[in-house]
């Protein structure tokens, strides 16, 4: 939460009684502030889309609260309502105010998105020891031998060996 936090700005949760499940950033959106002070959320039901196989959908929505599967079938029958649906785009359902949580830095509570603190930083910093780790492999892989050949010569410094013998004294 932290981590998501500083990274976008901004933080948002359903209240699941027993816990506070993370929901997605790119398929939430603020829309507004209720009397209370807690900012209403817009889900887009697209999010279960992305999964191929009803099977995997219904795994997916079985890990979300029953309003969750509720609003789902509404999408997919393309019902709307006024109350629910501000924007009148049937992908984008309305979460009640009283079980949704949204943190949010560097911006006011009704602008839509919040400026992460981090932004952009956290992604540099992660390619950076990357690329650390990759210098420190292609380093330890890349050890050099310094190879010594010595060549027999006489009192007076020249080679005994021939032209032909050195160059294949070398090659091996």
């Amino acid at each position: 939460m932290f981590f998501k936090l500083l990274k976008y700005g901004r933080y948002s949760a359903y209240d699941r009684d027993s816990y506070l499940q993370p929901l997605p950033l790119d398929y939430t959106r603020i829309i507004g502030v209720a009397s209370d002070g807690n900012p209403i959320i817009q889900f887009n039901f697209e999010y279960f889309d992305q999964f191929p196989t009803m099977h995997e959908k219904e795994f997916q929505l079985n890990g979300y609260d029953e309003e969750f599967k509720r609003l789902y079938i509404r999408y997919k029958q393309r019902i709307d309502n006024k109350n629910e649906n501000f924007a009148h785009e049937y992908q984008w359902r309305t979460l009640p105010h009283t079980k949704t949580y949204t943190l949010k830095i560097g911006t006011n509570l009704e602008s839509s998105e919040g400026l992460g603190l981090l932004y952009g930083s956290v992604d540099d910093i992660i390619f950076y020891e990357e690329m650390r780790e990759l210098d420190r492999d292609i380093i330890g892989s890349q050890k050099r031998k310094i190879i010594v050949q010595q060549i027999l010569v006489d009192k007076e410094g020249h080679s005994i060996l021939g032209e032909e013998e050195i160059i294949q004294m070398h090659e091996n």
